[in-house]
C-alpha cells in the first residue's frame, strides 16, 4: 500500500461519484457492488475478463475479435464474424428438463428430443446429401412426397396415387 492510496476502512460506506451521486462502490462486509444508477455503465478496454479470484474465467472479450463464454474455465461458446461456434460434445439445451438437445460429437451430429413431437414447419421440407448435390427426400404442403436413391425419385405420392418409379419389390426378393 502506498500513501498515495484511497482508502475507505469501514465496511457499508459508500464511495459515490457524480452531482447526483449517480456512481457507487461499496462494501457491505460480504459482498462488493458497483452501482450505477444513470445512464450506460461503460468499461472500455482492447481486452475484457471476468473471472473469479483464483483466475478461472467466466467471460473473455477481445476488441475486433471474439466474444468467449466458459464454464469451469472451459471455453463452451465464442462468437464469430459471422455468428457463433461451440466445441464438439457441447450442447444446446432447451426446456426445464433439456428436452431438445442440439450438438456434435466429433463425428456426427445429434438432435435428441425427449418429450412430446419433434415437429418441423416449412412449405417445402428437403433433405439433401452433406455437399448439398443431391436430394434425398422431399416433403411439400398439398402436393405429397419424394423419395430418391443416388439422386435419382423412386416413390411419389399425390392426391390421387402412388407412383413407383422402378419394380415393386417386398420381403427378401
Amino acid at each position: 500500500t502506498t500513501t498515495d492510496d484511497i482508502k475507505i476502512n469501514a465496511d457499508n460506506k459508500n464511495l459515490k461519484i457524480g452531482a447526483g451521486e449517480d456512481l457507487s462502490l461499496f462494501h457491505n462486509g460480504t459482498d462488493s457492488r458497483i452501482v450505477n444508477t444513470t445512464g450506460d455503465l461503460s468499461i472500455r478496454s482492447n481486452s475484457l475478463k471476468l473471472a473469479s479470484n483464483t483466475g478461472e474465467e467466466y467471460l473473455r472479450a477481445t476488441a475486433n475479435s471474439s466474444v468467449d463464454l466458459f464454464h469451469d474455465n472451459v471455453v463452451k461458446l465464442t462468437t464469430n464474424s459471422d455468428g457463433y461456434r461451440s466445441n464438439d460434445n457441447v450442447k444446446a439445451q432447451f426446456g426445464n428438463a433439456s428436452d431438445l438437445t442440439i450438438f456434435h460429437d466429433g463425428s456426427h451430429s445429434r438432435i435428441y428430443n425427449s418429450t412430446g413431437n419433434l415437429s418441423v414447419r416449412s412449405a417445402v421440407f428437403d433433405v439433401l446429401n452433406a455437399d448439398g448435390s443431391e436430394r434425398m427426400m422431399k416433403a411439400t404442403a398439398d402436393a405429397g412426397c419424394e423419395l430418391f436413391f443416388n439422386g435419382d425419385l423412386k416413390l411419389q405420392t399425390r392426391n390421387t396415387d402412388t407412383v413407383f418409379y422402378d419394380d415393386i419389390r417386398l420381403g427378401d426378393n
